[in-house]
């Protein structure tokens, strides 16, 4: 008896065996070329958008699609199919205008939606059920003989925001600002606040002036303000001196 196995490469990854993954093995010919027919229609109702033209569908499949062969295995006579001229005459039909198209696609949809359900079925066979009821049974046996855990501390707060880095205390900050009855609470993985910062950075204090006005005539580790910018360019020979006029223009920078 013949038989036929359909075979599936992915069109992003062409050429690559390690994509390349078996879809079932077919008693004739035809149930294999219609099994080739379904994949490609399947890409196909995946890449369609409403309004596409068919070569933007088309095009998409050909970048993304599933491009299934046929195998002949024991001897069977060779079967083709050629996914690329299908899928370019499918396409044509799924963008036609009017209402055929639209009851094309939908009628497709349905079938396939149909052998998502019929493999879920199949998935929970009775020996699977047997296996999730005994999954079930010692689960509920060992929560009846583990001893109840005691209860975990809680802390309630009305924002929690994760990282103390510039962006998570400045949102903080600011929620202080706005709504002080509000509780907030900044989780930070690190040590201290600002742990995996870097220090000797240079900063444009624009956000600080904005969110903390008076922060300059405060205790900072911002110290030293930036007065002047030189760049070079470093090669083997030495530096050379770039003009400043080709550099972004700086408006007010210091040091921490």
């Amino acid at each position: 008896m013949s038989r036929y196995k359909v075979m599936v490469d992915d069109n992003f990854h062409a050429g690559s065996k390690d994509d390349r993954s078996e879809y079932g093995i077919y008693a004739t010919a035809e149930a294999a070329l219609e099994a080739c027919r379904t994949i490609v229609d399947d890409s196909l109702l995946w890449e369609f958008v409403e309004d596409a033209t068919a070569k933007q569908v088309y095009d998409r499949y050909a970048d993304f699609g599933d491009n299934p062969f046929i195998v002949a295995l024991g001897g069977a006579p060779k079967v083709e199919f050629s996914a690329a001229p299908y899928a370019r005459q499918r396409a044509m039909e799924f963008c036609a205008p009017g209402d055929e198209a639209a009851r094309l696609r939908q009628t497709l949809q349905e079938h396939k939606d149909r052998r998502a359900d019929e493999r879920a079925a199949q998935r929970l066979s009775a020996g699977e059920n047997r296996e999730q009821s005994a999954a079930i049974v010692r689960d509920t046996e060992h929560a009846m003989n583990t001893p109840e855990l005691p209860a975990r501390e809680a802390m309630e707060f009305d924002v929690v925001i994760v990282g103390a880095g510039p962006a998570g205390l400045a949102a903080a900050i600011r929620l202080k600002q706005r709504a002080p009855d509000r509780s907030v609470v900044v989780v930070e993985k690190g040590s201290e606040v600002g742990a995996h910062i870097l220090s000797g950075a240079v900063i444009d204090p624009i956000g600080l002036d904005s969110l903390i006005p008076e922060w300059r005539g405060e205790d900072t580790p911002i110290k030293t303000a930036v007065t002047s910018d030189r760049f070079y360019a470093l090669g083997p020979s030495g530096a050379l001196r770039l003009p400043n006029a080709l550099m972004p223009p700086r408006s007010c920078a210091c040091t921490a």
